[in-house]
Parts: C-alpha cells; sequence; structure tokens
C-alpha cells in the first residue's frame, strides 16, 4: 500500500520495533508491553528465526511479522508472531505481512504454516482465512490455524492449476466466526476454491493428515473415499477412488498406493477414464509403532495419482487405534514394601462394535500380581477400569508387555502386546528404565521423566508432594537452535554414579554439522537432582553455545539481588522471569517456597546463570570446555523439600552459617463445637494443639462488644482449652468473635466469623424467554440461573440490590478473547472448551443439600451430562450454589455423579466473571501479600493477568462498602483478568480418584463481609462439607 514500505529486520531497527511494542497495547487487551532496544536486540540475537519482516511507515515500525521453523513437527512453518499498531488497523498491513509469510515458507519448501490465536481474535479471524488459514476444531482450549497453500503451490498436478487464478482475489471461502471443516463420515474436510473467468479449482485437504483428498476443476474430478477416521490395527479396511471426466476426450490416469508409518496400500492402476470410473482398494493397518497426538498430523493411506501425466500425493490422515486403549494408573503415588497396593488399568474398546478380551499379564520377579488374566466384554468405545493388586519390594519401572486376545463376531480375531507403564515408588529405594514411552529414574518418593510421545526432551522432576521441576529441550548454537523442540537424542543409556542413577542423553545437531553433546541427569537420594553438559564433539572455530532452560511450576521465588534477599512472593506480583533483575554476581542459588514443598536451585559460583526469557537459562560455552579438556561441566542442583527457606539455601550455597528461621505455635478458636451456623448463646472455646499446657492471660471479646471475659491460666492447670459460654447480638447475619493469649514473650490472637440465620429461602420462576429463570432469594443475597441454556451458569447475583455478575446470557457473544463469552458464574472441567460445552445438555433445577452439622441449604442445581466430548463422554456433574436464610453467603459446590470411565483425577474450573459497577476503572482486586498486606489492583485500563496460590481474594468497586470475598480451606491456583472490559476470576479444584463416584469437590465460599474479613477467622465455615439431604 502507498506510504508503507516493507524490510527485513535488522539490528539498527530493535529502537522503532521496541516503540511500536509499547504502543501495541491496545491491540493486545491492554497488555501492557514494556519493551526496549536492549530487549529487542538480545531477543533477536538469541532466538533463531527464519525471517521477521517488518512494515515501516516512515522512520516508524507500525507492522512486524516473524516467521519461524514450528519445532513440534516437520515441514512446518510457523507464524510465531504478527502485530500491526492498533492506529494503522484496516490499512491492509497485516494481510501484506501474513502473504510475505506464505510466500516465504513456500520458497522455502514447506509444506504447511501455521498460527495461533484466541477465538475471539474478531479483527484478526477474518484476515487470517482471506489469507488461506483454516482454524482447527480441538477439544483443547486452543486456537490453531493452518495454511496449506506452501505445499499445494509444489504440487506438480496442483501447481500449474493454481496458476490460473490470483491466490487471493479469487479464493472463495466462507468468513464466519467458528472453526472451519465439514464433517464427513468423521472426517474434518477444509475446502478450497478458486473462481476466475467460468473456471474453477477445487482442493479439500483433510484435517487429521493435513494431506489433498479431492480435487475438482471443470474439466475433472477425483475423491477419495473410506469409511472409518480411527481404524483399528491388525485388520484391512477399504478405500474408494472416484474419478470424473467431464470433456469428450479421454482422460489418462495412474493411481500407485505408498506405504506410510503402520499404513500399507499396494493399489496399482493405469487407465483413462470416459465419464467416470470407481477404482475400490484395500489398506492395511499394521501394529501402532508411534503414540501421536492431536496436535501433529496423522499417519494416512497415500496414493500418488497422475493425471495426464502430472502427479500429486493424496492422503487420508487417519487416527489409528489399538483394539485395546490400555494405560496403567496409580492410585497412590508410593508403596510400601510387602504391602499389597493397588493401582487401575484403564481400557477401551476401539471396534466400532461389541467385542470380547482376555488379557494376560506377564509374570515378572519384581512384582507380585494378585490377577495376571482378566476377560471381559466391552461395547463400542464402552470403557473399563480393571483393579490390579500388587506387592513390590522396591521401587520399580512397570512395564509390562500385556498380552491381548481380541475377537468380533463376524471378523478374525486379533492378537497383540501393549506396553503399559506406571512408577512405583517405594522411600528408600531407586530404580530406574529406558522404555519406547520414554526415559524414567526413581529415587525414593522422587522420579524424572521424559516422555518421548510428546515433546521428549522436556523432563520433569517431583514428586506427589513437592514441587515441580522441569528441564526444557536445549538450544545449541548462536543464534539458539529450536531444532531439539523435536529432535530426539541420538542415543540414551543408563549408568550409576556414586549411589545416584544417572540418564545419559547424546544430542547431533542439524544445524550445526559435527556438533555433539551429551545432557546427564542424576538422581541421588533424598530429593538431589543434578544436572551436566558434557561437550563430545565441537568442531575447530566458530561460537558454539549451549543454552539449557528450566522453569517449575509457581512463580513464588527468593535469591539475592542488589545485594538484598529479593523475595518476588511478597514484593512483586504481575511479573515474569524475563522481567527481574539479574541476580548478583556473587549469588549461586534460587529458593521457591510452594503450598507442595521447597525447591531450591544451586549452581557452582563460575557458572553463567539467570535469567533467559520465560526461563532460568544455563549458558555453556562448548569449545571453551572443549578445549579445557575437563570436557564436563560441574552441576546445576536441584534440592526438593531439602530447605525449609532462603536463609537455608544461601548458607548452604556460599559455605557460611546464619541461625535458622523460628516457627510459632497456633491456636484454634472453635465456636458452638465447631458449626458455623449458632444460636445464642453457645459454647466459646480456646483449644491448643500442642504437646504442652495452656497458660497465660486469655482474654474473649466480640468484634462489636470487645471483651467479655478474661481468666488467668496457669501451667499447673493442666489443662489443654478453655470453654466460655458467648452470647451474640441478633439481628446481624456475621459476627465475629476473637481470644488473645498473652504469655511472656508474645500476645497471639485467633477470630472466627459466625453465621445467624434469619428469616426464610424463597425459590421462584420467572417467566421469560428465551426460557424460564429459576430464582433464589433469601432476604439479602439473589441469584438465578436460566432452567435450560446451551452453557451452564449462574446468570444473576445480586447483594443488597446490587447485580454483580457479568454474564454473556443469553446470546454468548464474543468477548474480549472469548468466543463464545460465558461470564456469570460456573464450574466446569478443564478438558472441554466453550465451543465444545455448547453442544451438551443442561438443565438447572432448585436444589437442597446439607452440611456435615446437618444445616440445610438451599439454592440452584445445574445438571451436565457429557455426551459429545470424546474424552469426558459419560461423565455427569452437577453445580449447586447454596444458601441459607438472610445469610450474604453462597457456596459454590461441584458434584460428580457419572465419570467418562477413566480412573484419574479430574480437573474443574470455577470462573466468576464480575461487574458489580459500569465503570471497570472503579473496580479491583485485592490478593494477600505477607503479614496482612494486601495489594489492590485496579481494572479498567490496561490489561493485567495473574496467576497464583491463594485462599482467600476480595473482590469490589469503590461504589460498595462490601467486598466479594472468595474462600477455600487450602490454597488453589487462581487466575485473574482485569482488562478495559473484562473482570474474572478462576479457581481450579481436583475430584477425587474417579474410580469412586458420585464424589463432592471441596466447595468454595462467596461471601459479602466488609473488607477487614481475614481467612483465618473462617475455618469453621471453611471446614464444612455437604451431602444430599
Amino acid at each position: 500500500m502507498p506510504g508503507i514500505v516493507y524490510t527485513e529486520y535488522e539490528p539498527r531497527h530493535a529502537k522503532a520495533v521496541a516503540t511500536m511494542w509499547n504502543n501495541s497495547s491496545e491491540g493486545w487487551m491492554g497488555r501492557v508491553w514494556n519493551s526496549s532496544e536492549a530487549k529487542v536486540l538480545q531477543e533477536q540475537q538469541t532466538s533463531p528465526y527464519l525471517n521477521l519482516y517488518l512494515a515501516f511507515e516512515g522512520e516508524a515500525v507500525v507492522g512486524y511479522a516473524r516467521l519461524c521453523e514450528y519445532g513440534y513437527e516437520a515441514d512446518v512453518a510457523y507464524v510465531e508472531m504478527i502485530n500491526v499498531l492498533p492506529s494503522h488497523h484496516g490499512r491492509g498491513i497485516g494481510k501484506a505481512l501474513i502473504r510475505l509469510c506464505v510466500k516465504r515458507a513456500a520458497e522455502l519448501g514447506y509444506g504447511r504454516i501455521d498460527l495461533f490465536t484466541w477465538p475471539g481474535n474478531l479483527k484478526a479471524m477474518p484476515l487470517y482465512k482471506k489469507c488461506g488459514f483454516f482454524w482447527e476444531q480441538l477439544d483443547s482450549w486452543g486456537t490453531h490455524l493452518m495454511n496449506f497453500l506452501p505445499g499445494l503451490l509444489r504440487g506438480e498436478l496442483l501447481k500449474p492449476l493454481l496458476e490460473r487464478f490470483d491466490l487471493y482475489a479469487d479464493f472463495k471461502r466462507e468468513l464466519s466466526m467458528v472453526p472451519d471443516g465439514r464433517k464427513v463420515k468423521g472426517f474434518d474436510l477444509f475446502d478450497h476454491r478458486w473462481e476466475k473467468d467460468g473456471q474453477f479449482l477445487e482442493v479439500t485437504v483433510e484435517r487429521q493428515g493435513r494431506g489433498v483428498v479431492a480435487i475438482r476443476t471443470n474439466d475433472w474430478s477425483i475423491e477419495a473415499e473410506t469409511d472409518d477416521p480411527e481404524p483399528v490395527f491388525g485388520l484391512e479396511y477399504p478405500i474408494t477412488y472416484k474419478l470424473g471426466n467431464h470433456t469428450d476426450r479421454p482422460l489418462a490416469v495412474s493411481l500407485r498406493g505408498k506405504n506410510e508409518a503402520e499404513l500399507v496400500h499396494g493399489l496399482d492402476f493405469s487407465g483413462e477414464v470416459i465419464t467416470s470410473l470407481a477404482i475400490p482398494s484395500l489398506f492395511r493397518v499394521d501394529p501402532i509403532q508411534k503414540q501421536r497426538t492431536d496436535w501433529e498430523s496423522m499417519p494416512g493411506v497415500l496414493c500418488e495419482i497422475a493425471v495426464n501425466g502430472r502427479s500429486q500425493l493424496f492422503k487420508t490422515g487417519l487416527k489409528l487405534e489399538y483394539p485395546l486403549d490400555m494405560e496403567l494408573r496409580n492410585e497412590h503415588g508410593q508403596v510400601l514394601p510387602g504391602r499389597e497396593s493397588r493401582m487401575w488399568l484403564n481400557a477401551r474398546n476401539n471396534f466400532p462394535r461389541q467385542a470380547s478380551f482376555e488379557l494376560e499379564l506377564p509374570e515378572q520377579p519384581e512384582i507380585r500380581l494378585r490377577e495376571r488374566r482378566f476377560s471381559f466384554n466391552l461395547e463400542a468405545g464402552e470403557r473399563r477400569m480393571l483393579p490390579l493388586d500388587f506387592t513390590v519390594d522396591a521401587a520399580l519401572v512397570y512395564a509390562p508387555a500385556i498380552k491381548v486376545k481380541a475377537s468380533v463376531e463376524g471378523s478374525a480375531g486379533v492378537e497383540f502386546e501393549k506396553q503399559a507403564s506406571s512408577c512405583q515408588k517405594v522411600c528408600g529405594s531407586s530404580a530406574a528404565a529406558i522404555l519406547p514411552t520414554g526415559y524414567y529414574l526413581l529415587s525414593g518418593l522422587y522420579e524424572l521423566r521424559f516422555e518421548t510421545w510428546w515433546q521428549v526432551n522436556r523432563g520433569w522432576f517431583g514428586g506427589d508432594n513437592a514441587p515441580s521441576f522441569y528441564t526444557m529441550p536445549p538450544q545449541a548454537g548462536m543464534p539458539y537452535s529450536e531444532e531439539f523442540e523435536n529432535l530426539a537424542p541420538w542415543d540414551a543409556r543408563l549408568t550409576r554414579r556414586g549411589e545416584g542413577r544417572q540418564l545419559e542423553l547424546s544430542y547431533r545437531s542439524q544445524d550445526k554439522p559435527g556438533l555433539e553433546f551429551a545432557l546427564l541427569y542424576t538422581l541421588y537420594p533424598g530429593g538431589l537432582l543434578e544436572y551436566r553438559a558434557r561437550a563430545l564433539k565441537v568442531p575447530d572455530g566458530g561460537e558454539y553455545g549451549l543454552l539449557l532452560r528450566v522453569t517449575f511450576d509457581g512463580e513464588p521465588l527468593s535469591y539475592k539481588s542488589g545485594g538484598r534477599i529479593l523475595s518476588l512472593e511478597e514484593d512483586m506480583l504481575d511479573v515474569w522471569v524475563d522481567d527481574l533483575p539479574q541476580p548478583d554476581p556473587d549469588c549461586n542459588w534460587f529458593f521457591s517456597r510452594q503450598e507442595s514443598g521447597t525447591l531450591a536451585i544451586i549452581w557452582e559460583p563460575s557458572a553463567q546463570v539467570g535469567f533467559e526469557n520465560w526461563f532460568i537459562g544455563w549458558k555453556i560455552d562448548l569449545a571453551e570446555l572443549a578445549r579445557s579438556g575437563k570436557r564436563e561441566t560441574e552441576p546445576l542442583r536441584v534440592y526438593l523439600n531439602c530447605f525449609d527457606n532462603s536463609m537455608e539455601v544461601r548458607n548452604f550455597a556460599r559455605n557460611t552459617h546464619l541461625p535458622a528461621e523460628r516457627e510459632h505455635p497456633t491456636l484454634e478458636l472453635v465456636a458452638n463445637g465447631g458449626n458455623p451456623c449458632v444460636s445464642v448463646p453457645c459454647p466459646l472455646e480456646l483449644v491448643l494443639r500442642q504437646n504442652q499446657m495452656l497458660h497465660g492471660h486469655v482474654t474473649f471479646g466480640t468484634a462489636g462488644e470487645g471483651k467479655f471475659s478474661e481468666r488467668e491460666l496457669r501451667l499447673e492447670d493442666e489443662s489443654q482449652s478453655l470453654t466460655e459460654e458467648l452470647c451474640l447480638k441478633e439481628g446481624e447475619p456475621l459476627q465475629k468473635v476473637w481470644c488473645e493469649l498473652a504469655r511472656p514473650s508474645q500476645t497471639l490472637r485467633r477470630e472466627e466469623t459466625l453465621l445467624l440465620c434469619s428469616g426464610q429461602v424463597r425459590q421462584t420462576v420467572e417467566e421469560l424467554q428465551p426460557c424460564e429463570l429459576l430464582r433464589v432469594d433469601n432476604g439479602v443475597l439473589s441469584f438465578a440461573a436460566p432452567r435450560e441454556a446451551c452453557l451452564p451458569s449462574i446468570v444473576s447475583l445480586s447483594h443488597a440490590g446490587v447485580e454483580w455478575l457479568d454474564s454473556g446470557y443469553p446470546d454468548f457473544a464474543p468477548k474480549g478473547h472469548f468466543n463464545p463469552y460465558l461470564g456469570g458464574l460456573h464450574c466446569i472441567p478443564t478438558q472441554t472448551g466453550l465451543q465444545g460445552l455448547r453442544r451438551e445438555q443442561h438443565r438447572a433445577e432448585f436444589s437442597e443439600l446439607v452440611d456435615n452439622w446437618g444445616n440445610l441449604w438451599s439454592g440452584l442445581a445445574i445438571r451436565t451430562e457429557i455426551k459429545e466430548n470424546k474424552a469426558l463422554r459419560g461423565m455427569v456433574f452437577r453445580q449447586h450454589f447454596l444458601t441459607r436464610p438472610g445469610l450474604p453467603l453462597l457456596v459454590a459446590q461441584t458434584e460428580i455423579l457419572a465419570s467418562y470411565g477413566k480412573a484419574e483425577y479430574c480437573c474443574f474450573k470455577l470462573n466468576l466473571s464480575l461487574k458489580p459497577a459500569a465503570d471497570m476503572g472503579s473496580c479491583f482486586v485485592e490478593l494477600p501479600l505477607k503479614n496482612g498486606v494486601w495489594d489492590r489492583i485496579r481494572g479498567g485500563e490496561n490489561d493485567f493477568r495473574y496467576s497464583r496460590d491463594f485462599r482467600h481474594t476480595k473482590a469490589g468497586t469503590a461504589h460498595l462498602p462490601h467486598r466479594l470475598h472468595l474462600l477455600s480451606q487450602r490454597k488453589r491456583r487462581f487466575d485473574f483478568q482485569l482488562s478495559p472490559e473484562l473482570f474474572w476470576q478462576n479457581v481450579y479444584l481436583y475430584s477425587e480418584f474417579l474410580a469412586r463416584v458420585p464424589q463432592y469437590l471441596r466447595p468454595l465460599f462467596m461471601l459479602f463481609a466488609p473488607p477487614e474479613l481475614e481467612h483465618s477467622s473462617c475455618s469453621q465455615l471453611l471446614a464444612l462439607s455437604f451431602r444430599q439431604s
């Protein structure tokens, strides 16, 4: 377009690029970039890319597109990032940048170009589709788009046909804001159509295999058809190629079947097509050699088809299945040696009809099974959970080759073996294994594993009661190459190093010919992992750097910077590690305390360790390492649950000594025997949960009336509790009582919030369109849900006449990056997206549950039955939202009525979308730091996102005196977003093992109360559990 110049990035452009990012917040929903010339130079110098295109208007960068190689699939390019200044939207800059990337991918010989975005990206999605991208339908939350033009342009048959058209001006397609594709016999098909001067060309690509399955022109047509997109191996399946000739001249064709992976196709045909011809063929599915994910191309039935001497490879992608899927799942993270334990074998019938199965697990001296043989029948798609009771004497990577005999009426039986694996950890024992499915080291309660079927070079180190630590794929060279995102090690071996088990993975670089190195992982008893690099072969000359990146779950982090100990959990909130100041030169440690335990990282002071983009990075000069003759680095050490605080880590890392931190004992204040729903008078008891006597000056009081009792206790009283009678003022639904224990060295204060009910709960049905609205009103709180809607949610929640929810009901139109936008209040499994959930059945009814004290709670229950989502098919759950008369309290209680046939834990996400005021700028969320300090994050200007573990958050607005307190008994993962148009919180909840249903998740409590309400004063309320009345 006039005035815009497109060019490739050079380092002299870095400052202009940083200015572009800092002016792009509006296009990214308020995200603050905080870019700089130095950051841009560092990123472009160290990160690999194919091409980086910039759009200039004068001296200003107004557009940016970065083309990379897709690390997780061969022959695919990837638009890693594209941006146009918001002030320049609608001027065709994004379209020009995308077309440059597509053209370049074709020039480089890639078969496809991909990108990722968010489903609510209303401005960009039509642009992507106009440029040939197709939105892939996935059950997950990802929004993945694929463009097949680079591969189509290199086809001998298709290239001259495509050259007759303008690829973009003559491209005809629907630009809807929904995933693309039409469903035919279970296959998702993407249709391309070009039209010009009465001529047309149609090319259909199948989603799973990413291959051509049909071509149609004015003169002729070819189409491949088969019936089963998920065939079971061991059988033959039909496929038909339909050819049409629309001219008066014979059409010379040849079809040659090809083999790919486990698919054998022997078609061989040559002849002429006069009008139409159907060529039947058979393909065979051999035993599966590799497990694949939905994020990569599936193998397909290949056929090289030539028309008048020009050929095109046809590919019908198939998701190959075992006759019986099998996987082992542990019910417990560790086992006791010599004591019988239980694991589960999850099985699923993949035949299209009922089948009979006989299973035999091999005898192994390391494990004693109570039962090794199983026989059962399963309907098509049915799942079965088989309990395996076993005994081991030591740690074991259990990987039996399970023999299976499968038979289906009307066909020959199939016999095969399939390996399943399960790690049995035993305290004080170690084990190791290299399997087709992964690499494993076990030591005591901890393990290191690499799953070779997905992200082969990403390792996980952790335990059931420990933080999770990850080693990322190595990056070699300068700039660093991402080839090892998908390139597996050429050699893997197990050795011992002292008391540790060691895994050695050796790599050969393809981007840097002649470069070879190894990564060594040594797992010791007690939660210590050592991580080393070894130079194997380093060519002379050139830069041969190695970047080893590590990370861990959770953001709390402590280290020394600026001459002091910096605790991010306390000092910073909305921050990523690449935004942090680097460690001091004399700092060689990191420490993190999380709910699951503690993690420490320690390295040699001479090592170059710091923050590298999203990770902790360790930079190694392989050339210097080779020249030194040492060839192997000193280790980076990772300790799980070995240190209690940052001072201990610093002492150990620097070989110094400082006193350990003190820990203080706690007290519990118990009102009404533990029942938070009280009638007056009631007992109030102070209990000491320690192995000593209660002593000191004790004062009881209430928040409104002050102290009402004082007592002095001596050690010789030999008492561990003290009880007083409590009288409360009626008319206030929430009342806080407190107790102070004054000892010679300290005063401890404990508080409890009690609930006083009054009035009644009214349940009404409102006749509205598009369906009835069920409403519950307890005199203080009112909430409602539609009886039947395409998405399950509470759509209204008002307190004292003020509406608090932001709901997408009834049309659920796109909003922010959500499409559809559900909003409101809901709790759904994380394994299903809103697009998929729309296809399920939901119904709301009035509900009653009782708590563990016998108190009756009334409200609404929304029942959902999953029938369409393949991963969760069969699951039935209810969302209960409950209250009691006169209380400013709503309880969210999720009930699982039926599982989806797998013995595992299931994660749910409670979403609370808020809009207590029309002006988002007056809304805020308050998050707890330490020592009773709260940080307030305001909405309305920037897009603030944050994720961390909490037990208590507060939401509010400047116009209202009360806060909406969201409370959980223990810490859970919370996600937040505050932007100019959205204000929501997510809370993640896990079920118990789904082998046992029905079951209730732990409840969450939403309490409208003054700002000073504390989590510690709600222990009795948070201890409530619920069941059917």
